[in-house]
């Protein structure tokens, strides 16, 4: 996700069309994401619910607090990779984007989960 980001990010900065260097990259980050990135997201979301539920730890507090964070941060990339792709279909680098929103999100996303982790073992 940070990879998009920072495309993102780049893209929004660069006057008019995508430059044929541009769109090559971008087709790399896209096969990336969708070979590599996508498939490791899902078996490790579906790993986490088979461990959650072997485990019986869905009542617990710190899993329903963390489920809807796994959520959001899977529906942000979802997001950042439809822009990736809208930015090479249209060959323009004018896309929406808030760098920073992104990675507040990102980050808090992050350190909560990680938070919540470590409270499980308290």
């Amino acid at each position: 996700m940070t990879m998009q980001i920072l495309s993102l990010h780049i893209g929004k900065m660069l006057p008019g069309t995508l430059l044929p260097q541009e769109i090559v990259r971008l087709r790399c980050l896209i096969k990336f994401d969708r070979f590599i990135v996508a498939p490791a997201m899902f078996i490790t979301i579906g790993s986490g619910l088979f461990m959650a539920l072997n485990a019986g730890w869905f009542h617990y507090t710190w899993l329903q607090v963390k489920i809807p964070l796994v959520v959001l941060l899977a529906a942000i990339h979802g997001v950042h990779s439809g822009k990736i792709k809208r930015m090479l279909n249209t060959s323009r680098s004018e896309v929406a984007f808030n760098t920073v929103n992104a990675v507040i999100i990102l980050l808090s996303s992050l350190l909560m989960i990680v938070f919540l982790v470590i409270m499980k073992f308290l």
